[in-house]
């Protein structure tokens, strides 16, 4: 009985040496999908990983840029108003040290001033208000001067620290003229509310040609002679009347003037 059961046994142990070997495959197998399926995982959040953190990092990045540019054009906006002040304080100290020298030099008093506003009405145009008024001896009709002695307009009204002055465009300013090679009264310039002024009254035989300096005869009361208005542009004659007309070029250009002189004698230059 021992022998002949010797067949029954190897091939059980046949049998189970192939089942051991079919489990051994696929535990195998197994273990290779696992692997495979791990790697993909670890392949699919190392990218989701460095796709974020690069997210991350652009991020940061681009509010760091839009702070960055934010700061710049904020030093760039203050940079340009520095910029801007200075030229205006550099205009300011070049228009007081010219008006002392002419104040100087020709023996006339005056009275500095800044201009701190400008009309916005429409009839009243061209005219600004200066720092300097009745306590300061400002009267009405008293001339007010840029630069060397260049005519920016008349004083219309004071205040008693202020006053209101019509530049020589303005449609109320008139003055008596004359051209700089003559001492006597040739006309009345006056503004019209335009760039240019017109020069009416003058006698037809009277001197005066294109490119001729016009300046103050000295015939007002608190306006002194010699103070220069413009430049003739053009001459209007006619020999059958009396008088002809000239077009004067103001030499003031008040549009970014900040100072003037209030003159307070009629002292000639």
């Amino acid at each position: 009985m021992r022998y002949g059961s010797q067949p029954y046994s190897r091939k059980r142990k046949i049998y189970v040496i192939f089942a051991l070997a079919v489990i051994a495959v696929f535990s195998l197998l197994k273990i290779n999908l696992i692997n495979k399926a791990a790697h993909s995982i670890g392949s699919v959040f190392s990218k989701t990983g460095s796709s974020t953190g690069k997210s991350l990092l652009s991020f940061a990045c681009g509010r760091d840029l839009v702070f960055e540019n934010d700061h710049l054009r904020n030093l760039l906006k203050e940079s340009a108003i520095e910029k801007e002040n200075y030229y205006t304080l550099q205009n300011e100290y070049s228009s007081i040290v010219s008006q002392c020298k002419f104040l100087s030099k020709s023996s006339i008093n005056g009275v500095t001033s800044s201009i701190y506003s400008r009309s916005s009405q429409a009839d009243l145009s061209n005219t600004v208000f200066a720092e300097a008024g009745i306590q300061q001896g400002i009267t009405t009709d008293h001339v007010a001067i840029i630069d060397d002695g260049i005519v920016a307009g008349k004083v219309d009204a004071v205040a008693d620290f202020g006053s209101r002055i019509n530049l020589l465009t303005h449609k109320e300013t008139k003055f008596a003229a004359t051209i700089i090679s003559s001492n006597k009264t040739l006309g009345i310039v006056e503004g019209n509310g335009t760039p240019l002024l017109h020069m009416r009254f003058i006698p037809e035989n009277a001197p005066i040609s294109v490119n001729d300096l016009v300046i103050t005869s000295g015939l007002e009361e608190n306006v002194p002679y010699g103070l220069v208005i413009g430049v003739v542009n053009s001459i209007n004659s006619d020999p059958e009347k009396p008088f002809k007309e000239a077009t004067i070029e103001p030499l003031s250009d008040m549009r970014y003037e900040t100072i003037v002189t209030l003159i307070l004698n009629k002292q000639g230059i």
